[in-house]
Order: C-alpha cells, then sequence, then structure tokens
C-alpha cells in the first residue's frame, strides 16, 4: 500500500513539474513579442523616443539617403539606385504634410550586455489622429552596440501584414568574431514579405541564437 502511496506521489510531482515547465516556456515564448505602438506619438515633432526606447525621426529623402549609405557602407549612387528599384524616388513636388518619411529604431534586448539595433525606414499618412503606414522603404540589423560589434549568420524579415501593421523577425547566430556579408532590403507595400539575409565568413566564438520577432503599429 505504501509502495502504491509513494508512487501516485511521485507521478504527481512529475506531472506538476511537466506542467510547470511547459508553461514557463509558454510564458518566456510569449514575452519575446515586441509591441511597439506609434498611437499618441505626436508625429509632428521631428525626433521622438517613447518609454520603451523606440526612436522616431523625420527625415527627408536626402536625409533617407545618406542614413542608408553611411549604415549599410554603400555610395550615395547605390542607394539611390536600390530605392528607384523599388519605386521610391526624389520627389518631384514638396510633400503634402500629411505625407512624410520616418526613420525607426529600436533596442533589442536579448539577453546580456550587448544588444542589436532594428532599423526601418517608412512612408506613412497622417491626418488629424489618424496614421497609416503607406510603404517600407528599407530596413536592417545595426549590430554595433557602444562600440562593440557582432557579426550574425541568419535573417531579418518584415512582412508588411496591414497599413497598420509591420511585422519583423530576427533568427540566427551572433558571433564575436568573423566577417560579415549581406543581402539588400527591397521596399516593400502592404502584403510583402522581405528578408535580409546574413552569413559569416570565418567565424570565431559563437555569442549565442537568436530568435525575436515583434510588430511595429501605426495606432
Amino acid at each position: 500500500m505504501k509502495k502504491f502511496f509513494y508512487g501516485i506521489l511521485l507521478l504527481t510531482i512529475i506531472l506538476t513539474g511537466v506542467q510547470t515547465g511547459t508553461e514557463s516556456a509558454s510564458a518566456s515564448s510569449n514575452v519575446q513579442g515586441e509591441i511597439i505602438n506609434l498611437e499618441g506619438v505626436d508625429l509632428t515633432k521631428p525626433h521622438v523616443v517613447t518609454k520603451d526606447g523606440t526612436t522616431i525621426d523625420s527625415v527627408t529623402y536626402d536625409e533617407m539617403v545618406a542614413g542608408i549609405a553611411k549604415r549599410d557602407g554603400l555610395s550615395i549612387d547605390q542607394v539611390k539606385k536600390r530605392l528607384a528599384d523599388g519605386d521610391v524616388k526624389r520627389p518631384l513636388l514638396k510633400a503634402s504634410s500629411s505625407t512624410f518619411y520616418k526613420h525607426l529604431t529600436k533596442t533589442i534586448d536579448i539577453g546580456g550586455l550587448w544588444k542589436p539595433k532594428i532599423d526601418i525606414y517608412v512612408k506613412m499618412w497622417a491626418q488629424g489622429s489618424f496614421r497609416q503606414f503607406d510603404k517600407i522603404i528599407d530596413y536592417n540589423l545595426v549590430r554595433s552596440w557602444y562600440g562593440a560589434s557582432k557579426q550574425f549568420k541568419g535573417s531579418f524579415k518584415v512582412k508588411f501584414l496591414s497599413k497598420n501593421n509591420i511585422y519583423w523577425c530576427i533568427n540566427g547566430d551572433f558571433y564575436d568574431k568573423g566577417t560579415t556579408s549581406s543581402s539588400s532590403s527591397v521596399s516593400l507595400s502592404v502584403g510583402g514579405v522581405g528578408s535580409v539575409n546574413y552569413s559569416v565568413s570565418k567565424a570565431k566564438t559563437k555569442y549565442k541564437y537568436v530568435y525575436k520577432y515583434g510588430h511595429f503599429y501605426a495606432q
């Protein structure tokens, strides 16, 4: 009888542990989703930093081109051609006050001191309190944090789910040493999906594997 009782008790403890572990894993998975909502943000301001650390900067076409060129190590002409291939060209007329470019950046906590940053340029439209994303111009990962850089083998995927919702996902391995090469982003209209893919040559000292995803909401 005692053996039966102890057997039941042991089974209960094991099942409880499994359930707790499952709940912990589920909770851990849920907290990976970064929700970044621009609702309530005054988009008329040239520079805004939200409570969660998201930076929203107003940029002109020329400022956007210069920023992408500096980030990706390209020439101005190379960036202009890339944007033109995605039907993004210098406006011939002054853009209306309701249509504008925004530069969105967000440092992502992956555990530990070092953090990558997602870097996205978008075209937006706003009227009063209503705002929406019109086009995703460009996107990439910034792999430098206070002077310390990491190499990356994996992908940074972006989905333009709706004019209110941009999904992003970082999936891959970061390394302390090596040389990273990457593909280029492509401009996206609603429903479009793009991915910047990264490879590392002479990779040494793996830092960690990262899978993080989230959403930018216009409102």
